[in-house]
């Protein structure tokens, strides 16, 4: 039983009390991607010993590994059960949070569907909307899908543009998409009184947008990126698109030889 405890304890401060820790650390808005794998490794450390605790809980109290004492062989059954149901009704959230976001997915390429203009570029599609709202953002699928409004393409300079496009290729070729979700269904599996999992959410939607800048700036230059996003910033009034200005100019992240776009996603080709 002692066994059982210690590592359900340490599953339980990985997941419940790390993030909270991480979440007020000063180094993860400068380092995003680094945050990103502390975060997730983090999570994945305490599933993987909340799986060691429940088999140690099943081995311990049917008796396969020790004879121990009946009290014990009692609370570690007692945990096995528990353990097992928790993962039940997990699952089922899990399964459930996972088919609201199929249908979130399916609605959105929907919406664009009647309106669009399509340039088919390998495994991801550059998508042209005639919108009036400066929007830029990337659809998941079989196919990955680089959306960008007529307005967008209207209020940025030819390199702001790329840059802009640089910053949703970096959500693909990076697969933010994929732990955004892991996040939402880690946020639906815990109760909502413990703020780890809204903490995951918050954090994991910030710092891939910071992650994505990073990396626009190194393949599109950092001016060019810092200026795209303080005009979106005054197009859409969010002034969190000034912040994120603000901090590719000061890091200055492409510093050294540019690394630019793929040519199937430049513009012009």
């Amino acid at each position: 039983m002692p066994s059982t405890l210690i590592f359900l304890l340490g599953a339980a401060l990985l997941l419940l009390v790390a993030p909270l820790l991480l979440a007020r650390a000063p180094w993860v808005v400068r380092y995003p991607r680094l945050a990103l794998i502390t975060w997730y490794g983090d999570l994945a450390l305490g599933l993987f010993l909340t799986l060691i605790g429940l088999l140690s809980a099943v081995l311990f109290g049917t008796g396969v590994l020790s004879r121990g004492n009946a009290v014990d062989q009692a609370v570690d059954v007692a945990i096995a059960w528990a353990g097992l149901a928790a993962f039940g009704i997990a699952i089922a959230v899990l399964l459930s949070a996972a088919d609201r976001q199929a249908q979130s997915a399916d609605e959105q390429l929907t919406a664009h569907h009647s309106k669009r203009r399509w340039r088919w570029r390998r495994t991801v599609v550059l998508h042209i909307v005639n919108d009036p709202e400066p929007i830029a953002c990337v659809l998941s699928g079989s196919r990955p899908t680089i959306m960008v409004t007529s307005a967008m393409r209207t209020a940025l300079t030819t390199e702001q543009l790329e840059a802009v496009i640089a910053h949703e290729y970096a959500h693909i070729r990076h697969r933010h998409a994929t732990l955004t979700r892991v996040a939402a269904l880690n946020a639906a599996v815990l109760p909502k009184s413990l703020p780890a999992g809204r903490e995951l959410a918050r954090a994991t939607a910030l710092l891939i947008e910071l992650a994505a800048d990073d990396v626009a700036a190194r393949r599109a230059g950092s001016d060019n990126l810092a200026q795209a996003l303080i005009v979106i910033g005054k197009k859409t009034r969010n002034p969190a698109m000034r912040f994120r200005a603000e901090r590719i100019q000061q890091i200055g992240r492409s510093r050294g030889r540019l690394r630019p776009l793929p040519r199937s996603l430049q513009l012009g080709l």
